[in-house]
């Protein structure tokens, strides 16, 4: 694991060593360079796996195909071997070293081999071809930065504060797109300059052109010859086997457990095939009353299993880990659960260099609330459009919110009125507003004029939607597959890699195995959404390894609960931001539009925290990037900013 960077230009070793240099959190170990009159690679090492001789760039047996690499290949014993068989030479026992024979071997479709997550540069000097490469699930990422003849990419586009060719001008896309849905979608950054490459892409850039080519794509035929049992056995076996080659290290290992259904399945597979116990990490956090706390059940679930438990309440302060928690991410990214997750890899970190993760567990069985809400709304319809609109819709307007969390009993009456709001639409627009924030109306009240003058409008979900249709008619298989291509990649992997590596911690993700979510794209829709039981056949996979009381338990998430923020440790800061004289030095934002969603949430009547957030670290973010023109981890307070 470690943070990659380099360019195709002239070469520079100090503008290379700088670049790599803003990546050290991702890879604290271990540094390495190559240059030739073309190409620069550099990297950030954490040691994991061959620590005495996996050090980067590595070659083949000629030198004439050079590659840096950030992830792991799970199957790369399987790979050597294949490869020794066709005569190629080895030098270490590093996995990165399978990468470049296989592209000797296989030129592009070397890709199609690899099993786990990675960002890959390849420079192929023989035929003055550099390739970038991402994972099919989006796990690791990597950005390039395309002008002047040149070539710049990173793991994050920190690197690129140090490139003379790079400017800090925004993508006019940028903040609609993050305004919409808490994050910027590849292929697009918040920056013009910037783009990132999408899951499933290689990018090969060869005589100053660019050439993006994917490789992999979910298919949901559906499997139909084999029973339900024969179903629920095949994904237990591919669940175990997932977690069980992610468990090679030569560092120490263990897992996040929040005792929920995903974490715990992971634990008990973990115990299964470990000799020793398993590492299990667990935080309470000092905002949380019991409603918040999850640890009784993670304490279940580690005596059931003697796992070696870590467990803390963590103190902290959110005004303090803001700004720090923004430079980590680079661009807005308005999902709060970010600010847990560093505090829980600080924590895990003491201890361990790997973690296993129970992520992408509800994106491949259907377990989030609004799977059920494509189903519901097909009846909802069938209500009389007068009784709809005339009697259902006032009677929204009157239930309340709860502005206290952002938990899932905290949220019941704020997802039946955006359900009912949503049901009045097409399918496609229906979903996609159960998963946007504001709308690109509201968004021209908010946004001052200066802002929206810059800004431009991307219907680029609506268009992918489209696609999908070409692929399934099942509304719950579009669901899915969107899911898979947009927010587990873009906001969930996404915060999951950014705050483990802030942490020098890696993260590995079993329910994101490509492989296990191709047994789950060819599943019947009702067997991962049984009625009102979201993640059915993962829960039938469960029994007999999970205690009943973990499968059936009601969901709770690892959220944060930024209403208690905003009532508590940010409510002074947030009054002083949003204040008219406050907004009017960055000109983002329309001071009495923000002015009337803080009344509108501090008086309750509305739950509008997650609103709130986005706008604030928009607003943080773009004093810190814009105004002041950060390049360093920030050292000042947050109220320096203001």
């Amino acid at each position: 694991m470690c943070g990659i960077c380099g360019f195709y230009a002239e070469p520079n070793i100090d503008l290379l060593k700088k670049m790599c240099h803003a990546l050290k959190h991702r890879g604290p170990d271990d540094e390495g360079y190559y240059s030739d009159e073309c190409v620069s690679l550099g990297m950030r090492r954490l040691s994991i796996i061959d620590l005495a001789t996996g050090h980067q760039p590595l070659c083949n047996e000629d030198e004439t195909k050079w590659v840096v690499f950030n992830g792991e290949i799970y199957n790369y014993p399987e790979l050597r071997k294949l490869l020794e068989k066709k005569g190629h030479q080895f030098k270490t026992r590093s996995d990165t070293e399978v990468i470049v024979h296989l592209y000797e071997e296989f030129s592009l479709d070397f890709v199609k081999f690899l099993r786990g997550m990675f960002s890959i540069a390849l420079w192929d000097k023989t035929d003055s071809k550099l390739i970038l490469a991402r994972d099919r699930v989006g796990k690791k990422p990597l950005y390039y930065l395309a002008k002047n003849g040149k070539l710049f990419f990173s793991s994050e586009m920190k690197s690129f504060f140090h490139c003379p060719d790079f400017s800090r001008e925004l993508e006019p896309a940028g903040i609609p797109l993050y305004l919409s849905y808490l994050y910027i979608p590849a292929p697009y950054s918040i920056f013009k300059d910037v783009k990132k490459l999408p899951p499933a892409h290689l990018l090969v850039y060869s005589q100053n052109q660019l050439q993006a080519i994917r490789y992999w794509e979910l298919n949901p035929k559906k499997i139909s010859s084999y029973s339900q049992p024969d179903l629920v056995q095949q994904v237990r076996d591919k669940l175990e086997e997932s977690v069980k080659i992610r468990l090679i290290s030569d560092v120490p290992l263990g897992a996040f457990l929040s005792g929920g259904i995903d974490s715990s399945a992971i634990v008990g597979f973990m115990a299964k095939h470990s000799s020793k116990p398993v590492k299990t990490f667990t935080v309470n956090f000092n905002h949380q009353d019991d409603k918040y706390n999850e640890t009784e059940f993670a304490r279940k679930v580690a005596s059931y299993f003697g796992t070696e438990h870590h467990e803390t309440t963590i103190e902290y302060n959110v005004i303090d880990l803001l700004p720090k928690v923004l430079w980590h991410f680079d661009e807005p990214f308005g999902n709060s659960t970010s600010i847990l997750t560093c505090l829980l890899s600080e924590f895990t970190k003491k201890h361990v260099t790997v973690a296993l993760s129970g992520t992408g567990g509800d994106e491949a069985f259907l377990g989030y609330p609004r799977y059920l809400g494509i189903t519901w709304s097909e009846y909802y319809r069938k209500i009389p459009p007068f009784i709809r609109t005339g009697v259902i819709q006032r009677l929204m307007r009157l239930l309340p919110e709860s502005t206290d969390g952002n938990r899932y009993q905290d949220r019941f009456f704020k997802r039946i009125k955006r359900f009912v709001k949503g049901a009045e639409l097409k399918p496609d627009q229906r979903y996609l507003s159960w998963l946007t924030y504001f709308d690109y109306d509201f968004q021209k009240h908010l946004l001052s004029p200066r802002i929206m003058a810059d800004m431009e409008y991307t219907p680029t979900y609506l268009k992918l939607f489209k696609e999908l249709d070409a692929l399934s008619d099942d509304p719950l298989d579009k669901a899915f597959l969107f899911d898979i291509q947009t927010f587990l990649p873009f906001n969930q992997l996404e915060y999951m890699d950014k705050m483990s590596m802030a942490k020098s911690l890696e993260a590995r993700c079993p329910f994101c195995d490509h492989e296990l979510l191709e047994l789950s794209a060819g599943l019947p829709s009702d067997l991962k959404l049984r009625r009102t039981n979201g993640k059915y056949i993962l829960k039938k996979a469960c029994e007999g390894i999970l205690p009943k009381e973990i499968i059936f338990r009601k969901k709770v998430g690892f959220d944060a609960p930024v209403g208690l923020w905003f009532k508590r440790d940010l409510k002074e800061f947030v009054e002083k931001c949003f204040s008219p004289a406050c907004l009017k030095q960055t000109q983002l934002f329309n001071p009495e539009a923000v002015q009337g969603l803080l009344q509108l949430h501090f008086s309750n009547r509305s739950d509008l925290s997650v609103h709130l957030w986005m706008i604030l670290v928009l607003e943080i973010w773009y004093r810190m990037y814009i105004k002041n023109n950060v390049i360093e981890e920030p050292t000042f307070k947050l109220v320096d900013l203001l």
